[in-house]
């Protein structure tokens, strides 16, 4: 069960580095495509009227691309909208971390209670979770995450992820960057998996500004517990390792997962795997 877990793990991870090469691979065959279109009309025609048909006939595919990508982005939008408004009526008020029930130090309460003072309904960034998964305390330390200071602190390598408290809740506000597609996705499939799958709940998506807020769950995570063990798996630990260094991505990958896959059979029970491969 474990070797098969492993391999259903590393080929998800490869899937999600080759979806990105096989972009890239698009991107680079589309430019190719339009110099061999200008070599072969600069043959045929005036090089001025070649250069000029070619930029009439790349502007119209790039405009077919834009408009097909715009409809995707609308029909993806409208998707989630719709799965939200059905999630909400069927499920009601769904159980966020409480902010009043949370057991935080004292001194740290007080000092998130005067950032909020006479806006309670904002959002006030409390924490922010490195690469790592460790937690920055913006006013303090945090229960339940592991927290860090500003030295050791490592910056994601894609979206911000923040530690937020708005009006009575604790929530994760994931910064997409603008990635409205990434943003869509991840809102639509935590919405689809409600009541299904052990996964966040949604509290708000901001359209606008690709942020979206989760339940915040305190706890160990996977790779907490594989560290704990003496597993060597965190960017501090890998990014200046000799040992990975001059690897392609997913080779460093696969064997970065190696590591912490020799330790799961002491480290995770039988029962608990059955039920992780049954979440994912």
């Amino acid at each position: 069960m474990t070797d098969h877990f492993a391999t259903r793990f590393v080929s998800t991870v490869i899937f999600r580095f080759s979806k990105y090469g096989l972009r890239r691979v698009a991107v680079l065959g589309l430019l190719g495509t339009g110099v061999l279109v200008w070599t072969f009309l600069n043959l045929l025609l005036d090089p001025a009227l070649a250069t000029l048909f070619s930029l009439i006939v790349g502007g119209f595919v790039a405009a077919c691309l834009a408009g097909r990508w715009r409809l995707q982005i609308f029909r993806m939008n409208r998707r989630a909208r719709l799965l939200e408004t059905r999630v909400s009526s069927s499920q009601g008020a769904r159980g966020f971390t409480s902010w009043w029930e949370w057991p935080v130090e004292t001194s740290t309460r007080e000092a998130v209670e005067a950032a909020r003072k006479g806006a309670e309904d904002r959002e006030v960034v409390i924490g922010r979770i490195d690469n790592d998964g460790r937690v920055l305390g913006v006013f303090g330390e945090l229960p339940g995450v592991e927290t860090i200071d500003e030295m050791r602190f490592v910056e994601r390598y894609r979206y911000p992820i923040d530690i937020v408290v708005i009006e009575d809740h604790v929530l994760v506000r994931k910064d997409f960057r603008g990635d409205k597609k990434g943003f869509l996705q991840e809102w639509h499939n935590l919405l689809l998996l409600q009541g299904k799958g052990n996964v966040p709940a949604v509290f708000r998506a901001d359209e606008r500004r690709c942020h979206l807020y989760k339940g915040f769950i305190p706890g160990q995570t996977v790779r907490d517990v594989l560290v704990n063990a003496g597993a060597e798996i965190l960017s501090v630990q890998t990014d200046n390792d000799r040992e990975l260094a001059g690897m392609p991505p997913g080779a460093k990958i696969e064997a970065v997962w190696a590591r912490g896959k020799a330790l799961i059979p002491s480290c995770l029970p039988e029962c608990f795997l059955c039920e992780l491969e049954t979440q994912v």
